[in-house]
């Protein structure tokens, strides 16, 4: 029994939005409708033996919700929104608690209509590491298409370094080793860090909403399209007419990732194309979600900050002796420095990937790829020494031929499933953009300066090299594979003659 819930008694129904029963709150902790959570197939286990009792959420006080032609269209409360719906069974509730009068129906607050309204939003990005050549704040306008047949977007961009010159870090440098300052400090300037702005006229918001709902980032898609129907169902507004102002600026960061992160990359190489020097970083949507700073420019002048995430990667707190592990090992070692294996591989991937050079990247995921499974199909077929030699001098394109034939003839039980399937589509897929890039300098994206579009499409590529547990099914599967069954080996023959 889970020590979490061996005391529980009793249970609260948590509804989404919609009325649909989605959780179990139990006391402080909250249980997600999962079939696959263990806490949740346990309480429904209690439950059913009557040893937990299961209740609905106790309505009490609600706020009228009226669209902007003044209907009541629902209702806010502790949980959330109840929109007005007889079938929703949060109305059901609401209207029950409503009559037997329990639940107090207010009023909303009246807004001022003289508060300032949002001008334009501006979103910081800011990167480690300066411009070499930057001296002050630069400004221009990148234009930006949802898509090629879309008018233009005029996007205010403007470059800072912070501080706007260089510190000198030479006391610091003698601080860390504990040396005294001598009586003339040698200068040692270093630039700390550089910011990108970009402003976004609110005006400019629905037009470009309308054209990034198609490509919103995958992960935040479902959440993005939830959140827009509630907020109709809230305003009474239809989908022809689109979401309120309101919505589109709190929503911003949400369906703006590729926006900002196209924006920003293009004015990093534009600078490094017409000034050169050092490149300051490279801009993702994955960054951007996990941490990002937008300021807004209120109709009377004034900035205030609109708003602020940040979830970035914890640190270990690394302190001490460093002592000899497996990775200070194998880089320092002289044998380990020789040997290039997948860890190796996958390292060097990522760290091009983030560093803005995703076809690069990709040309090092396919390299693996192609030795991973070269290694599976020499040890398939090594019975036969002449088919040996034939699947050596193949080329990859024909050794993802063969293992495809494999998996779809279901011959291997680890090589089955849809992933395993997706993972070999994938390959032949990486093999064909590697081939574009290297002998006909095509990128995957067709457009090499938008990098946020060509991160796309390596980023879905990555994780089957550089994820452990995506690894672990699908390529750490062809590397660890045993002796191969005697039809798969049949097979393979059959094909080599």
């Amino acid at each position: 029994m889970d020590m979490e819930l061996s005391n529980v008694s009793i249970v609260t129904k948590v509804y989404s939005w919609r009325g649909v029963h989605v959780a179990y709150r139990a006391n402080s902790s909250w249980i997600p409708c999962a079939e696959g959570n263990r806490h949740f197939q346990a309480l429904r286990e209690r439950i059913a033996n009557k040893i937990c009792e299961e209740v609905e959420p106790h309505i009490t006080c609600a706020t009228k919700v009226y669209s902007s032609d003044g209907r009541v269209t629902g209702y806010d409360w502790d949980g959330g929104f109840i929109p007005h719906e007889s079938q929703n069974h949060l109305f059901q509730l609401l209207r029950a608690a409503i009559e037997s009068g329990v639940c107090r129906v207010n009023e909303p607050l009246v807004v001022d209509a003289r508060i300032s309204k949002i001008d334009s939003l501006i979103f910081c990005v800011v990167l480690e590491r300066g411009w070499q050549h930057l001296a002050g704040r630069l400004e221009t306008l990148i234009e930006h298409r949802a898509s090629p047949e879309s008018d233009p977007v005029a996007l205010q961009v403007r470059l800072h370094n912070l501080p706007a010159e260089a510190g000198d870090v030479f006391p610091l440098v003698c601080e860390a080793v504990g040396a005294e300052l001598p009586e003339h400090p040698i200068p040692l300037r270093v630039l700390k860090a550089a910011m990108i702005e970009i402003e976004i006229s609110a005006k400019q918001l629905l037009k470009i909403f309308r054209g990034e709902l198609a490509r919103i980032e995958e992960r935040v898609a479902p959440f993005v399209s939830d959140q827009l129907e509630q907020h109709l169902a809230r305003s009474g507004r239809s989908k022809a007419r689109g979401p309120s102002i309101d919505w589109l600026i709190h929503m911003a960061p949400y369906y703006l990732t590729y926006v900002i992160a196209d924006a920003a990359n293009v004015a990093l190489q534009a600078f490094a194309l017409e000034y050169g020097g050092n490149v300051p970083g490279h801009v993702t949507e994955d960054a951007l979600l996990r941490s990002n700073l937008t300021f807004a420019r209120l109709d009377d002048g004034q900035i205030r900050i609109q708003g602020f995430a940040s979830q970035n990667d914890a640190s270990f707190q690394v302190q001490g002796r460093w002592e000899g592990r497996a990775a200070l090992s194998t880089v320092s070692g002289e044998h380990g420095r020789r040997v290039v294996d997948l860890g190796f591989v996958s390292s060097r991937a990522r760290q091009l990937f983030q560093s803005g050079f995703a076809a690069e990247a990709l040309v090092v995921v396919n390299a693996a790829f192609e030795v991973v499974v070269e290694r599976y199909l020499v040890l398939a077929v090594a019975s036969d020494i002449g088919a040996v030699e034939e699947v050596k001098i193949q080329g990859h394109r024909q050794h993802l031929r063969l293992l495809h034939k494999v998996v779809s003839a279901e011959t291997e039980p680890n090589l089955r499933g849809a992933e395993f399937k997706e993972f070999v589509l994938v390959m032949i897929e990486v093999n064909a953009m590697r081939n574009d890039y290297l002998h006909q300098l095509v990128p995957p994206s067709r457009d090499p300066w938008k990098l946020a579009k060509l991160d796309r499409i390596v980023g879905r590529v990555l994780p089957f090299l550089t994820d452990p547990f995506r690894t672990m099914s699908t390529l750490g599967c062809l590397l660890q594979h045993g002796v191969p069954q005697q039809e798969t080996t049949s097979l393979l023959l059959a094909e080599l003659k």
